[in-house]
Order: C-alpha cells, then structure tokens, then sequence
C-alpha cells in the first residue's frame, strides 16, 4: 500500500452544487451518468488488477454482416484494431482463450454481472475479506439497482437530483474510496 493512498472528498460546495443541477435536468443527469460510468470502469480496473475479471468476445464481427454502407466500414476499421497485452501475460492469455483479437471484442460485463459474479473473487483470491465483499456487493448494488437503474432510465430531474445529493457521502465517496483501497493492494 502506498505511504499516501488516493483517497476522494466529498467538496465544500457540494450541497451548492447539488441545488445548481435541480435548475438543468440535463446536465444532472450527464453527472449521474458520469458518476455511474466511472465509478464501473473503477470497479473493472480494480477486478483487472487484481486477475479476478474474466473478459469474453462481444463478437463484433456478426454485427458487420448486417451494417449496411456506409456503417460496415465502420465496423471494418474497427475491427482492424488489434489487440495483445505484450507486457501483462495474464491478460494476454485471457485475450487469446477468448478469442478476442480486436479491441471492440472486448466484452468487460455489465455492473450487475460484476457484482454478482466477479466481486466474490475478490475475496476468494485474498485481496478482500468477506465483510469488505458485503460492504462493496452492498454500495454497488445499491447504485446498480436503485440509483442507476430507475434514476437513469426512468429519469425523473428531481430523483436524480436527490439521488446523487443524498448518495454523495452516503454511498458514492465511500464506495469509491473502497474501491482506490482495494486497488492500493498488491
């Protein structure tokens, strides 16, 4: 562990904030979507780290048999993108049992498959103990399910809003701070 570990603080002008967003419905639902986005690629960053995510091909190319011109040279640039983790073997040969050549084959899950089935590897491999699983499967689930899941697809400005001034020291730093903890372990 580093001597300073990264660690997130909820801002002095938070709660100000938080009344600035409840007067602009898009711009308080770009921040919960960005909030939402970064706190999953954490999340993935820290499974990856750690050798507890297991990535599958998203099979792109089926997709290209479909696109129609001029979106098929789209698919076609994208799947010329190769791949390899020269210097991460671990990785490299997830990619190759995989099958994942390209980049946009990369299939890192969803945020309620990491929770359920990724998160409890954690602790299987040591890098975690059990309460610390319950504690992060808690804060996660609560994100996926209640707030990104009915917050962000059933959009109401002033649920959002709530959401994200309530959950901010409640649930976002907290499980953000966690998740920079975990990352900190070798």
């Amino acid at each position: 562990m580093r001597e300073n570990p990264v660690e997130v603080f909820i801002a002095k002008n938070s709660r100000e904030w938080a009344r600035k967003l409840m007067n602009d419905p898009v711009m308080a639902h770009l921040q919960w979507i960005g909030i939402s986005i970064g706190i999953e690629c954490l999340l993935k960053a820290v499974l990856l780290k750690h050798r507890c995510l297991y990535l599958k091909n998203r099979a792109l190319e089926t997709r290209l048999e479909s696109a129609v011109a001029p979106y098929n040279t789209v698919y076609k640039a994208a799947l010329s993108t190769k791949v390899v983790a020269k210097s991460n073997p671990w990785l490299q040969k997830q990619l190759i049992s995989a099958g994942i050549e390209s980049l946009w084959n990369i299939n890192s899950h969803t945020l309620g498959t990491l929770i359920q089935k990724f998160v409890s590897k954690l602790t299987s491999s040591g890098v975690i103990t059990k309460q610390e699983e319950e504690d992060l499967t808690h804060h996660l689930t609560t994100l996926a399910d209640i707030r990104r899941n009915v917050d962000a697809h059933v959009f109401l400005n002033l649920r959002v809003v709530m959401s994200i001034g309530h959950d901010l020291e409640k649930v976002i730093v907290p499980v953000i701070n966690q998740l920079l903890r975990i990352w900190d372990r070798s």
